[in-house]
């Protein structure tokens, strides 16, 4: 008899991250609910990970975090409502769940906040380093109250009687 081995070897892949805590809970708004002061997005408790829980290759590697796209109406700040984060801005994993929002004024639409989870893994193909979060927005359009475009209104000062016979203007040409 014949006994021959035929090696076999199978490689580690680079494997994308992966979430391992929180969720994704849309933002629905009206316009202008919150222009003043920043609120935040829900992201309590969001996590993530290198690779499948059980690769022990995915293990070393960090992640880094980036806002690749901001909706135009609105403006995303770090914890302390007062950083401002611009699309293709890098954060922390401690500075993501903290993340917080202002309406623009009088802007609305919908549209998706993209995150993108990059590992420090590489590679060619199938390999892949990236995880693609999207977090739906949807500021509501709000009917708003006319508003004077000119003129001054100024008080009108008259006696009793004065204007009986004959009709005053108001002054408001």
């Amino acid at each position: 008899s014949l006994v021959e081995n035929l090696p076999l070897t199978v490689h580690a892949v680079n494997d994308a991250p992966r979430r391992t805590g929180g969720v994704l809970t849309p933002v629905d708004v009206d316009e202008d609910s919150a222009n003043v002061t920043a609120v935040t997005l829900g992201l309590t408790g969001l996590a993530y990970a290198p690779g499948p829980a059980a690769a022990s290759d995915e293990a070393g590697q960090t992640l880094a975090y980036t806002l690749t796209t901001i909706p135009s109406f609105v403006k995303l700040f770090k914890l302390d409502g007062a950083s401002e984060i611009t699309a293709g801005s890098t954060v922390t994993a401690a500075e993501l769940p903290g993340l917080k929002y202002k309406t623009v004024a009088e802007a609305n639409g919908s549209g998706n906040l993209v995150l993108t989870i990059t590992d420090s893994g590489s590679g060619t193909a199938p390999q892949v380093n990236t995880l693609v979060e999207n977090l739906l927005l949807t500021v509501h359009a709000v009917n708003d109250a006319p508003r004077r475009t000119g003129g001054v209104l100024t008080p009108v000062d008259v006696d009793e009687d004065s204007a009986n016979a004959t009709a005053v203007t108001l002054g408001m040409a």
